[in-house]
């Protein structure tokens, strides 16, 4: 029961799976967010992105995928502004962006007899990177984020907002978009957290990566499916040493939808459903993106 309650100190932050396995579970990018055409930059310019979602879930599994035989119901409702910069300037032929983000999270959790809530602002995230036109249809991008502890914390609460540690990732993506055919993206990141001074814990390290594989119908719109995996890979650590068999793993998967028009404004809408959950909390997520040029 002690590890249980261990487990189950939530992060709202994450809103995609966001409990279990890492301190406070899961991690601070919520998994899944990304759509077509991610790794395809627009030309130079100020782009703003807002990414609203809806996480639930009724369900926590342990490190066998098992149902945890404790009541649980989580619903967490975010959106995520980031405001994107392409200045006309190349770097080793690759063209300069530089992006920032800071969510704002409401969320609600029961837990057996347990109830709390939080809402407020989540951990600010800033990030450089170069992307590439390999091809008419081919595009890749590689960068470096680091993610700031800027967000409510209170390690007594079973809630927070924020998490209370640095975190920095590494992303690389690949995108191929075929006009009036096939259209695919995979973002995949790789985090490296760093220690929680209050509660003197580590989170592992985690790979993760959104994914989307769909259809150009030709007239703006791409339709199919999409979703994302996840794997942490290094254990977890306390001042008693490492937390054995607490690695966390799900896979998502649900229809993807996106709308793109002559003007570089964009709307995706994506429903996810995972599977295959380890340490984690397992439920469906609502995801909707838009890209407004300013």
């Amino acid at each position: 029961m002690k590890k249980i309650l261990l487990l189950l100190s939530v992060c709202a932050l994450s809103l995609s799976g966001s409990a279990f396995a890492t301190e406070g579970g899961g991690g601070i990018y919520p998994n899944g967010t990304e759509s077509y055409g991610v790794n395809h930059m627009p030309p130079p310019g100020t782009y703003l992105l807002v990414y609203p979602e809806y996480y639930e879930s009724s369900r926590l599994n342990n490190n066998a995928g098992d149902r945890v035989a404790i009541p649980f119901n989580l619903h967490a409702v975010g959106v995520a502004p980031r405001v994107v910069w392409l200045p006309d300037l190349k770097i080793l032929n690759g063209q300069v962006f530089t992006h920032a983000l800071i969510p704002v999270s409401n969320v609600t959790l029961n837990l057996g007899s347990q109830f709390e809530t939080r809402k407020g602002l989540g951990d600010t995230t800033v990030g450089i990177g170069l992307a590439y036109t390999v091809a008419d249809n081919l595009h890749m991008l590689g960068a470096i984020d680091i993610s700031a502890p800027t967000g409510e914390y209170n390690k007594n609460d079973l809630l927070s907002i924020g998490r209370n540690y640095w975190e920095e990732t590494t992303t690389f993506g690949i995108t191929y978009d075929m006009p009036r055919g096939f259209n695919g993206d995979i973002l995949m990141k790789y985090d490296y957290n760093m220690k929680n001074k209050a509660t003197e814990y580590t989170s592992g390290q985690e790979f993760h990566f959104d994914y989307d594989a769909g259809w150009d119908t030709g007239c703006g719109w791409i339709a199919g499916l999409g979703g994302y995996f996840y794997q942490q890979m290094t254990d977890d650590k306390n001042a008693a040493g490492i937390v054995a068999d607490f690695k966390g793993r799900a896979l998502a998967i649900g229809p993807a939808l996106k709308y793109t028009s002559a003007s570089h404004w964009m709307m995706a809408l994506k429903w996810q459903v995972e599977t295959g959950v380890r340490n984690r909390a397992q439920g469906d997520t609502l995801i909707i993106k838009t890209n407004i040029p300013l």
